[in-house]
Formats: C-alpha cells, structure tokens, sequence
C-alpha cells in the first residue's frame, strides 16, 4: 500500500486542537468512507502532534507548498498540526463564522495510507 499527503484546514469554536482533529476524520469519514483505515484521508491518521519547528507565514506565498513538503515527507498515519494566528483566521474564516468570537483555526497536515 502507498501513502498520500493530506492537508485539511479546520475552523470552529474548539476547546483544544484534538476537538479539530476529531471533527475532521468525522468529515472524512463521511466524505470519503471509512475505507477499512485505506481511504487515503484524514480519517486514515492516529493522531495529530503540533508541529513545534519554524515555519513561513501563513499569509506568505510559500506557506503550502512549505506544508505540503512536509506532509509528503512524514511517516503513513502520522500528522501534524499548526495553530493559525488569529489575524489569518479572521481574515479566512467561513462565511458561516464571519462575526462570531473564539473562533480558532488549524492545519493539519501529515500522510494516511490509500
């Protein structure tokens, strides 16, 4: 079996990064089927660790292909995540978020088996 890299971006009112992890692999799981742990999604990762390196600005040019570098390179079912700023999250957020306080934003990023 092979690995694909996946990036998924979360946005909510979440009490800690895992409450993001936890409602994209339920996406995931609707999106693209359980798939017996070979979906090739979100759904196919463990668990997620913050990534603790430097990285580029979210809003610079070079931020995903930063990401997706870095989700190619790491180890099937494993992914990471970064906190966005706030400023990148009120600036990006859904439509469906636009006014609404405590709204936080993550990145996940990593590699699940297909």
């Amino acid at each position: 079996m092979g690995a694909v890299a996946v990036v998924k971006t979360m946005y909510g009112k979440y009490g800690k990064a895992g409450d993001a992890f936890t409602e994209a692999q339920e996406e995931a799981d609707c999106e693209s089927g359980h798939g017996d742990g070979y979906s090739g999604d979100i759904n196919c990762c463990d668990w997620a660790t913050p990534y603790t390196g430097r990285h580029p600005n979210p809003s610079s040019r070079n931020f995903y292909n930063w990401v997706w570098d870095m989700a190619e390179k790491m180890p099937k079912r494993e992914c990471q995540y970064i906190e966005l700023p706030k400023y990148y999250v009120a600036k990006n957020k859904p439509y469906y978020l636009k006014g609404k306080r405590g709204v936080k934003g993550y990145l996940f990023f990593g590699s699940a088996p297909y």
